[in-house]
């Protein structure tokens, strides 16, 4: 998936970059949450330390970001040379296809994901996400550089059929 990704948006098929990079976005999506109460550790709770002074502060960032992106997209973690940065994307952009840019987390902002419970209330959606829902195991893992690939098709179906058997 991955591939397809980088390949339609560098070549400029855009109904292919918008179907496979939105797929990737949601799969990215549904592993940054958890049902399970988590904090950050390790190299994370430092990188967010330096970064931004505290776990806090990193989430108030992230959710001005997350509810001030005007119309569809992700607000996203990144890791950039070694710094945490947030930053949002409109429509079907993926740090996939920007130099620099690790995925670590993204929050969906597109109004589907919340309007059914939020209806057009986008900063109680997002209170509520960062507040309770973030899987921080997932944001640590993925400072490897490998975050990409956690969230392929092709590799979670490898994945699943290694749990199988």
């Amino acid at each position: 998936m991955v591939e397809v990704i980088r390949h339609a948006s560098g070549g400029g098929e855009k109904k292919l970059f918008n179907n496979s990079a939105q797929l990737w976005n949601h799969s990215f999506f549904w592993q940054c949450l958890t049902p399970e109460a988590q904090q950050p550790s390790g190299r994370l709770a430092q990188l967010i330390d330096d970064g931004f002074g505290g776990v806090e502060p990193l989430l108030q960032k992230l959710g001005d970001e997350a509810v001030n992106h005007f119309s569809n997209g992700w607000a996203w973690l990144v890791l950039d040379r070694d710094h945490l940065k947030i930053t949002s994307l409109h429509d079907a952009d993926t740090p996939l296809v920007h130099d620099g840019m690790v995925p670590l987390f993204t929050l969906d902002v597109w109004e589907h994901a919340y309007y059914i419970d939020y209806r057009n209330e986008r900063p109680r959606f997002v209170t509520s996400v960062l507040s309770n829902i973030v899987n921080w195991d997932f944001v640590a893992q993925n400072l490897d550089g490998n975050g990409a690939d956690r969230a392929d098709q092709e590799g979670a179906e490898a994945r699943s059929s290694e749990a199988i058997s």
